[in-house]
């Protein structure tokens, strides 16, 4: 409203009151952010004092009558067939029980010592190595040298990539065995990035909707902390996700129009003006946009691939065109494992078949056929 009073030139006094309205509303947006943060981290430590009551009330020990008592109801449950439950008093430890506790909890706080100082070792020699310019041992599956990017198991072992990746795809249950100290462990796969660290690095809203919007997010505030005017299109074939994708940038600060087909000229005009600073324009692939140049941006997005590769090219033709001077980026984001995958490969391996005038029912359900055990890959089945 308040741009519009502005757009519309309106009275003075109704565009200042429409200023301090809305530096209210920033302010109470901000307020809420920070009362967020704050009930959470008391979340935490009300969590945190529950945990250490729980502590304590394992370590109690018997009163001399809780004793006697016991000794009595033992005697008396010896006589009776019916099954008893011990859960009431197993946190209750008798006096002759302490010396066996208190070598149980020794022989853990030991073994709990020994794998961190194993840890910490290999962490201040892998800082070392790295300082010097060269990344950890190699890979000790395929033996490659790892240099700027590798994962590491909890037992603090390294591998690449690939190799990770095969003893993921091997592994039936949720635990992992590392291949160098044979340490069953659940699936905590870290990712280490040795390249020069970044450190204001772009903050992502906490509590974000989706894994692939998050990334989208991310990849945006990179844009923008690379290029502060940069302009990107992003399409969706779904308006329900285009609207996710808006409440998610409007959470993290990113300006962004809407553009839908009872509004897409106002949207487009908006995103041109620079006054206006929008960065992102989100477009449904359905729009109609044969003969509009949308060539301030020279970044595209697709949140999801495509059926039609002609709507990609036409979409794709909204910044690659004739005044064009800057070079043009495809930004396109796929689920892993999801029928993404297979969709982005059919319609790339074979675009001709995919036109909305030649595509088949049959090359439809093709997508969710699932391939027989007999003709899968030797290390699927």
């Amino acid at each position: 409203l308040h741009s519009i009073l502005k757009l519309h030139k309106a009275d003075k006094k109704l565009i200042q009151d429409g200023e301090i309205q809305s530096n209210i509303i920033k302010t109470l947006k901000q307020e809420y952010r920070e009362l967020y943060s704050f009930w959470d981290d008391l979340k935490m430590q009300v969590w945190d004092l529950y945990q250490f009551n729980m502590c304590k009330v394992r370590l109690q020990l018997k009163p001399e009558e809780e004793e006697e008592k016991e000794e009595i109801n033992n005697t008396l449950n010896s006589l009776t067939y019916k099954l008893q439950s011990k859960g009431k008093t197993r946190h209750l430890l008798s006096v002759h029980e302490l010396d066996h506790q208190l070598k149980l909890h020794q022989t853990d706080i030991s073994e709990k010592t020994r794998k961190f100082e194993k840890l910490w070792a290999e962490h201040i020699d892998l800082n070392k190595q790295l300082s010097e310019g060269r990344g950890p041992y190699p890979c000790p599956i395929c033996h490659n040298q790892l240099e700027l990017h590798w994962c590491a198991l909890s037992c603090g072992h390294y591998y690449c990539f690939e190799c990770i990746e095969v003893m993921l795809q091997q592994v039936a249950e949720d635990f992992i065995e590392c291949s160098v100290c044979r340490d069953r462990q659940l699936h905590k796969v870290s990712y280490i990035d040795a390249r020069e660290t970044v450190t204001d690095c772009p903050k992502i809203e906490k509590y974000i909707y989706s894994t692939k919007i998050s990334q989208i997010v991310k990849v945006l505030m990179e844009l923008k902390k690379e290029d502060k005017g940069v302009k990107v299109l992003l399409f969706s074939s779904w308006e329900d996700v285009l609207d996710v994708v808006k409440k998610e940038l409007d959470k993290n600060e990113i300006s962004s129009e809407l553009a839908l087909p009872d509004n897409v000229n106002v949207k487009i005009r908006n995103f041109k003006n620079p006054a206006k600073n929008v960065t992102v324009l989100l477009l449904p692939v359905e729009l109609e946009l044969k003969d509009i140049n949308l060539s301030e941006a020279n970044h595209i997005m697709f949140a999801e691939p495509l059926m039609n590769p002609e709507d990609e090219l036409q979409a794709i033709g909204r910044i690659d065109r004739i005044g064009q001077k800057r070079d043009t980026f495809i930004h396109k984001f796929l689920m892993k494992n999801t029928i993404e995958e297979d969709i982005h490969q059919a319609t790339t391996s074979n675009a001709q078949k995919w036109g909305k005038k030649v595509v088949t029912i049959q090359r439809l359900l093709d997508l969710f056929k699932v391939p027989e055990l007999a003709d899968r890959p030797e290390e699927e089945t």
